[in-house]
C-alpha cells in the first residue's frame, strides 16, 4: 500500500479576559451520532455523541455572545453584541501562528504550510426589520486581534460581527446607468457592464473612452478591486446612437471580452477586425470587444451581423430577456458566443451545421479568434419558428453545449425528450467542436412555456440546465430538494442528453415566475449555484441569510441537489439584461440595477445613489471547493534567461509547483523561477486541501522560452560616397528597420543612424549603426555682401581637417576684409572644397542740419536710399516725412544688409513786430516820426515795410511821414528776418494838423497921405 505524508499546522485562538464560565448550548441537533474510542484510557472514551449545526456561547464576555457553526463546509463564527455593550471587550489572542498581518482589510495568517486568510469583518444591525451594515475593521496588536468601528453604530441595537459578504458597491455615476452584467478574473477583481445614459459615469484617466457619445446609451465598463473599495479602471465603449452589453468574461491575462449589441454606425472597431462596418441600418448588430488589462486600449473589436436585427430576443418576455446570450473562452483564447438573429444573411462558415436562415428568429452560435479578426466558424440554429440560444459551455473534449428555447419542433432530437411539447420548450444541443454537426440533442418542456437560460457541466461532463417553466409542472426526482409546484427548474442529464439524473423545481410554491435566472454554476464538488433577479417574496432562505428581502435571490444546493445549502436575498431591484457569473471557488459576482435599498460593504467605492445605478455584490458562499488557479507574470512567453513570477489564485492549504524543466519541486505559495534554456515547459500546480470535497486540484501553465536572436550590423561606418548594404542576418525571422522596412537587408545611401529589430515571434533583439556617407560638399553658403567688418565662415564637418585660402586651419575663419575665400576640408578619405566671395557694402543717410523754421512752415525730410526700409522716430516707415512741430527727428535706414542713422533738430519761431510814433501834432504838413521797436529771438530783422494808412509806404527802418490833415491813420509794420520769417504789427494813430493862420487887417482911412494918422484893425 502506498504511503502518503500530510503536513499540517495547528494554532489556537484564546478569548482574552473572557468569562471563564459562559453558558454553552448546542442548537439544531443533527441526527447522526459520533463515537470516540481513542487510546486505552476508557475515561477518555465517549459514545453516542450528538452533533449540532451550531454552538452558542452565551455571555462569553459580559453582554456579548459567540455563535460557532459550519457554513457551507467552513468553520464560521459570529459575535453578537448586546445594546449598550462595548465591542472592544472582544480580544482574540492567536497562539502558534508564524506571522500575522492586515492586508487590504483581511487578516493574513502565515503558517508552515502556507497562508490562511480571514476576510475583513462584516458587521450589521437589524433596525426596524431592516439590515443596516456597520463599517468594521480588524485591529492587530502583535498577536492580538480586536475590532474597531470607525463610523460608530447605534448602540441601542444589537450588533452582529459576521465576515461573509465580500464586496458590494455602486458605480458612483451621477447620471442614470442600468445594471446588465458582471464577471470576475482569477485575482478576484470585479467587472461590471452597464448601459450609461449620460456623461456622469466615473471614467478613469487613461481609459479607452472617457466621454459619453451616444444619442441614447453607451456601454459602461468598470473594474473594481476584489473588495469593491477601489475603482481600477472605468470606460465608456460605444458610438453615436445606442450600445448595450449582454455578457462579460475575462481571460487569464485579465483582458475583458464584451458581447453586446449596437445600433451605432461608429461603434469602435480595430483595424484588423472581422467586420468594421455596421450591417443593418437602424437595426441592432452584435458587437464583440476585447479590452486590454488596463482598460486603456482595444486588442480587438468587431461587428458581426446581417441586414436585419441581431442579438435581440423577443421570444421570451421576462424583464431583461431582450438582451441575453453568452460569451465564453476556450483554452486558446478564442471566444464563443450564443445569440439570436432575424437576419437571413447572418455570416456562417463553410461546413457549418446550418448555413441557411430558418425564418423569423433563429439562434446563432459562432467562434472568433482572440483578436476578433477571424470568424473561426458560425452556424444558425433554427427553422420556420422562433429559436433563441441563451447558454453555452465547452466540454472536456471540445464539444459545444448550447441551451435555449423554441416555439416549434426545429430539430430531430435524439435525447431524453424527442418531441416538442407546446408553447415554448427548452432545448439542449451537444455539437462537435466546430458546430458542423449535432452529436445529441433534447427538448425539455411541458405544455406550458419552458426556457433554459443556462447550461453547465460537472467534472464528468454531466449536463445541467437552469430555467423557467411557468406552469410549475416540471418533473421532480425522488430524493431531491424542491419547492413543489414552483416555476424555476434545474435538471441534470448525462453527457448524451438521454438520461435524467435529477430534476427539481425551486421557487415560492406557485406557478408564477419566482425570479428571472441570471447566473448559474456547478462546481467541481457538485454544488449547484443559482441567482435570479426580480425575486418574489416567500422564497426559502437560510438561517444567517444576509438579507431577508431584496430583488435578488441567490442559493447554493448540495451535490445532486439533495439539500439546500444556503439561500439569501440581496438588495437591488433587477437587471436590465445580460448575465452574471459564479467563479469556480463558489463566489458570485452579481450585477444589479437599483435606485434604492442596496447595501454596500464598508469601504465600498461608492454608496451613493443619484438615480438608477449599476451595483454589484460579491458573496463568497464558502462551500470549500478546492480550485487550483495559477498565472505567471510578466508573461508566459519570454527569452532565455527568462525570469518568471508565478501567481497563485488557488484556495488550497498547501501547494506543489513543478516547473517542467527538471528543477526541484517548490512548495512556496507564489514562487519565482528562471528558465535558462529555450524550450516549452509545462508547469503544474497542485493545490491540496484535506477539508475540501476534493483533496487536490491541478492547474497547468505552458511557458515558452525562446533563444534571443544575435544581431550585429557592424561598427559605425564612414564612406566618401556610394551605398552600403546592412544585413540583419537571422534568415527567416521578422525584421523591422527604423523606416518600417521589413526585409533582412537594407541599402543605405545617406548618412544616418540605422536600427533593426529582429523578432523570432517571442524574443527580439536590436542593433544600431551610424553610417556617415560623406558626399563632397562643404557649405560656406552663397556669396556675402555685408556691412560688418568681421564675417565668421564655418566649414562645418566637425572633427575633420581644414585649410583656408589665408592659411587658417580651424573649422571657422574670422574674415575682416572683402575678398574671395576658399576652404579645403579633408576627412582622411574624402576632400571637399568650397569658395565664397565677400563684398563690403555701405549705407548712408544725411538729413539737413539742425534747422530754424518759421511757424507754419513745413519741412520735408528725405532719408534717401530709395527702396530701403525706413523707421522714423515718429513711427512712419516711408522714405519722406513732413515735419511741422518742434523736435528732434531721427531715421534708421536698412537695405537688408546695412543700416544707417541720422537725426535733425527743428525749431519753429516768429519775430516780434512793434513800433512807436512821435510828433503827431503840428502845423501842416505835420511830419510824424516812426520808430521800429521790433525784435527776434534768434536771427535778425533785415526788412521793414511800413504802411502809413494814407496809401503811402516806406521800407526804412525808422521812417518819417508828412500828414496834411487831421485824422485816424491805421499804421502797419511788417518785419522780415534773415530766415524769411515775417510778422506784422498794426496800430491806429491820430495825427493833429492845425489850420494855417490868415494874416488880415483893415485900416482907415483908406486914403492915406504922408503924415496921416492911420487906424489899423486886425480882422479876426
Amino acid at each position: 500500500m502506498e504511503e502518503f505524508n500530510f503536513h499540517g499546522h495547528s494554532w489556537k485562538i484564546l478569548f482574552k479576559n473572557a468569562n471563564s464560565n459562559p453558558v454553552i448550548r448546542g442548537e439544531n441537533v443533527r441526527t447522526e451520532k459520533y463515537n470516540y474510542f481513542i487510546g486505552n484510557d476508557s475515561v477518555k472514551w465517549a459514545g453516542n455523541v450528538s452533533a449540532f449545526n451550531s454552538i452558542e456561547y452565551n455571555n462569553l464576555y459580559n453582554g456579548i455572545d459567540l455563535n460557532v457553526y459550519s457554513s457551507k463546509g467552513n468553520f464560521k463564527y459570529d459575535f453578537i453584541v448586546a445594546p449598550n455593550i462595548n465591542p472592544s471587550l472582544i480580544v482574540l489572542e492567536y497562539k502558534g501562528i508564524d506571522k500575522m498581518k492586515i492586508k487590504e482589510g483581511n487578516l493574513i495568517l502565515s503558517t508552515s504550510i502556507g497562508f490562511f486568510t480571514e476576510l475583513s469583518p462584516y458587521s450589521y444591525q437589524i433596525i426596524n426589520g431592516l439590515k443596516k451594515e456597520v463599517k468594521c475593521n480588524y485591529v492587530l496588536k502583535k498577536n492580538s486581534l480586536s475590532f474597531e468601528f470607525p463610523e460608530g453604530y447605534d448602540t441601542n441595537y444589537e450588533l452582529i460581527i459576521d465576515p461573509i459578504l465580500v464586496a458590494a458597491t455602486l458605480s458612483g455615476s451621477t447620471s442614470h446607468s442600468f445594471g446588465h452584467t458582471a464577471t470576475y478574473d482569477n485575482s478576484g477583481n470585479i467587472y461590471t457592464g452597464a448601459v450609461a445614459y449620460g456623461n456622469g459615469y466615473p471614467t478613469t484617466i487613461g481609459a479607452f473612452q472617457t466621454t459619453f457619445t451616444a444619442l441614447t446609451t453607451n456601454i459602461a465598463i468598470s473594474k473594481f478591486s476584489p473588495d469593491g473599495s477601489t475603482l481600477i479602471y472605468s470606460s465608456y465603449i460605444g458610438g453615436g446612437i445606442q450600445d448595450r452589453p449582454h455578457s462579460l468574461i475575462v481571460n487569464d491575462n485579465e483582458e475583458l471580452f464584451i458581447y453586446g449589441t449596437s445600433r451605432s454606425i461608429d461603434y469602435p472597431t480595430t483595424v484588423t477586425a472581422y467586420n468594421n462596418s455596421h450591417n443593418s441600418g437602424s437595426y441592432d448588430d452584435i458587437v464583440i470587444t476585447h479590452l486590454n488589462s488596463s482598460g486603456s486600449s482595444l486588442i480587438g473589436s468587431t461587428y458581426i451581423g446581417g441586414s436585419y436585427t441581431d442579438g435581440i430576443n423577443n421570444l421570451t418576455l421576462n424583464y431583461g430577456d431582450k438582451y441575453r446570450g453568452e460569451i465564453i473562452l476556450d483554452n486558446l483564447g478564442n471566444c464563443y458566443v450564443t445569440s439570436f438573429t432575424r437576419s437571413n444573411d447572418f455570416p456562417t462558415t463553410a461546413g457549418a451545421y446550418q448555413n441557411s436562415y430558418g425564418g423569423l428568429l433563429d439562434g446563432v452560435v459562432f467562434s472568433m479568434s482572440s483578436d476578433l479578426s477571424t470568424l473561426n466558424w458560425s452556424t444558425y440554429i433554427g427553422s420556420t419558428g422562433d429559436e433563441v440560444a441563451f447558454g453555452l459551455k465547452i466540454g472536456t473534449g471540445g464539444e459545444i453545449y448550447v441551451c435555449g428555447a423554441t416555439n416549434n419542433q426545429f430539430i430531430t432530437a435524439t435525447g431524453y425528450q424527442t418531441t416538442f411539447q407546446g408553447n415554448n420548450d427548452a432545448f439542449v444541443i451537444k455539437f462537435n467542436s466546430n458546430c458542423s454537426s449535432i452529436l445529441s440533442s433534447t427538448y425539455w418542456g411541458t405544455p406550458a412555456n419552458d426556457e433554459a437560460f443556462f447550461v453547465d457541466l460537472d467534472d464528468l461532463d454531466n449536463v445541467y440546465i437552469y430555467g423557467l417553466s411557468d406552469g410549475g409542472t416540471s418533473p421532480v426526482s425522488t430524493g431531491v430538494y424542491s419547492n413543489p409546484n414552483s416555476a424555476a427548474f434545474i435538471t441534470k442529464m448525462d453527457n448524451t442528453l438521454t438520461n435524467i439524473h435529477l430534476s427539481s423545481v425551486i421557487g415560492d410554491g406557485t406557478s408564477s415566475i419566482p425570479f428571472v435566472p441570471i447566473a448559474f454554476m456547478v462546481d467541481n464538488c457538485g454544488y449547484i449555484y443559482t441567482s435570479g433577479h426580480s425575486a418574489e417574496n416567500n422564497l426559502t432562505i437560510s438561517t444567517g441569510a444576509l438579507q431577508t428581502s431584496g430583488g435578488f435571490y441567490v442559493s447554493v444546493y448540495e451535490p445532486d441537489f439533495t439539500a439546500l445549502n444556503y439561500a439569501t436575498y440581496y438588495g437591488g431591484q433587477h437587471v436590465d439584461g445580460g448575465t452574471s457569473r459564479f467563479d469556480p471557488k463558489g463566489i458570485i459576482y452579481q450585477a444589479v440595477c437599483t435606485n434604492s435599498s442596496f447595501n454596500t460593504t464598508p469601504g465600498a467605492y461608492s454608496s451613493t445613489f443619484t438615480g438608477w445605478d449599476i451595483g454589484v455584490f460579491k458573496i463568497d458562499f464558502q462551500t470549500g471547493v478546492l480550485n487550483a488557479l495559477s498565472n505567471v507574470t510578466p508573461s508566459n512567453i519570454g527569452c532565455a534567461p527568462f525570469n518568471t513570477s508565478f501567481i497563485n489564485n488557488s484556495n488550497g492549504t498547501n501547494y506543489e509547483w513543478d516547473f517542467g524543466d527538471g528543477s526541484p519541486i517548490s512548495n512556496l505559495f507564489e514562487p519565482t523561477h528562471t528558465y535558462t534554456t529555450p524550450g516549452t515547459y509545462n508547469v503544474r500546480l497542485i493545490a491540496y486541501d484535506s477539508t475540501s470535497c476534493v483533496l487536490s486540484d491541478t492547474a497547468y501553465l505552458s511557458i515558452t522560452v525562446h533563444s534571443v536572436p544575435t544581431v550585429d550590423l557592424g561598427n559605425d561606418t564612414l564612406l566618401c560616397s556610394g551605398t552600403i548594404i546592412l544585413d540583419a542576418l537571422n534568415v527567416g525571422l521578422s525584421y523591422t528597420w527604423q523606416d518600417g522596412s521589413t526585409n533582412q537587408t537594407l541599402t543605405v545611401s545617406s548618412t544616418g543612424i540605422y536600427t533593426v529589430e529582429v523578432d523570432n515571434g517571442a524574443c527580439s533583439m536590436s542593433d544600431t549603426i551610424n553610417v556617415i556617407i560623406e558626399t563632397p560638399f562643404v557649405g560656406l553658403g552663397p556669396d556675402i555682401t555685408t556691412c560688418d567688418s568681421n564675417v565668421l565662415l564655418n566649414a562645418q564637418n566637425t572633427g575633420l581637417n581644414y585649410l583656408w585660402s589665408d592659411g587658417t586651419t580651424n573649422q571657422t575663419n574670422n574674415v575682416t576684409t572683402p575678398g574671395i575665400y576658399w576652404v579645403e576640408v579633408s576627412s582622411g578619405i574624402c576632400t571637399y572644397t568650397d569658395t565664397i566671395e565677400i563684398f563690403k557694402d555701405s549705407l548712408t543717410v544725411l538729413l539737413p542740419g539742425d534747422t530754424l523754421l518759421c511757424q507754419n512752415h513745413l519741412l520735408v525730410l528725405d532719408a534717401q536710399n530709395s527702396g530701403a526700409n525706413y523707421q522714423w522716430s515718429t513711427g512712419e516707415i516711408t522714405q519722406n516725412i513732413t515735419a511741422h512741430i518742434d523736435g528732434i527727428y531721427s531715421v534708421i535706414v536698412n537695405d537688408g544688409i546695412c543700416s544707417a542713422y541720422d537725426t535733425i533738430e527743428i525749431q519753429y519761431y516768429l519775430p516780434d513786430a512793434l513800433f512807436s510814433v512821435s510828433d503827431t501834432i503840428g502845423c501842416p504838413p505835420v511830419l510824424v516820426n516812426f520808430n521800429d521797436l521790433s525784435s527776434t529771438p534768434i536771427d535778425s530783422i533785415n526788412s521793414w515795410h511800413w504802411s502809413f494808412g494814407d496809401g503811402d509806404y516806406s521800407t526804412l527802418q525808422n521812417p518819417s511821414h508828412l500828414y496834411y490833415t487831421s485824422d485816424f491813420y491805421d499804421i502797419t509794420l511788417q518785419v522780415t528776418t534773415t530766415s524769411g520769417c515775417q510778422e506784422t504789427f498794426s496800430n491806429q494813430v491820430y495825427v493833429t494838423v492845425h489850420p494855417e493862420p490868415i494874416a488880415a487887417f483893415t485900416y482907415s482911412p483908406t486914403d492915406i497921405h504922408l503924415g496921416d494918422e492911420v487906424c489899423l484893425k486886425i480882422n479876426q
